[in-house]
């Protein structure tokens, strides 16, 4: 392949207005180089469809342990709901002082 870094910094737009005229003139010109041109546009946008690809799917894989970071801090930080042990040990303890007195008037 002729001129490789050319050709990248062609395909990265890196390249003055001359320079840009230069190769599609010799684009033109030379069968040899304007295939070697396509190969590496070819080459060039399918890297750039896979890395597109690859970016998303990092995305969505952050956006995803973002939400689901969120819906765990939700459910951490929800009041439990108050627990009624007190509340049954009083009623039992009560129950308890009834029965003594009950049974201190009874016999």
């Amino acid at each position: 392949m002729e001129n490789p870094d050319l050709i990248d910094r062609y395909l990265f737009g890196h390249l003055s207005s001359e320079e840009e005229k230069e190769i599609l003139l010799r684009r033109d010109v030379d069968l040899t180089f304007a295939r070697a041109l396509k190969e590496r546009k070819s080459i060039f946008l399918g890297l750039q469809a896979l890395g597109n690809e690859q970016m998303k799917t990092k995305i969505k894989a952050v956006r995803q342990r973002m939400f689901e970071e969120e819906r765990n801090k939700a459910f951490q930080n929800k009041p439990r709901p108050k627990s009624n042990r007190r509340s049954w040990m009083v009623m039992a303890a009560a129950i308890v002082l009834l029965l003594f007195l009950a049974w201190q008037f009874l016999f």
